[in-house]
């Protein structure tokens, strides 16, 4: 019961956690190049498939750019984060 008591308040405390919105948007751009330049080098190896597969993903981290540039604030609380998001905890 205690134990369940401590998860239940370090998921609280770790939920309001702010989330550095310019830090992660750097990281998904990061990551949309890496994943552009793989699925170039899988186009040129004839791996259409894998390279589609890769298209989607570029896509939908594109998607998240786009929001995270349309939120004003520095910083968000990793609750919001999540919400806004859709990542399910």
């Amino acid at each position: 019961l205690l134990s369940s008591k401590k998860i239940k308040e370090e998921y609280r405390i770790s939920s309001k956690e702010p989330i550095d919105i310019k830090k992660t948007k750097e990281q998904a751009i990061v990551l949309k190049k890496k994943l552009e330049n793989k699925m170039n080098t899988q186009s040129e190896e004839e791996a259409y498939e894998k390279a589609a597969a890769l298209k989607k993903d570029i896509k939908f981290i594109d998607d998240k750019i786009k929001v995270m540039e349309s939120i004003k604030k520095e910083k968000i609380s990793r609750s919001q984060y999540m919400k806004l998001f859709g990542i399910d905890s």
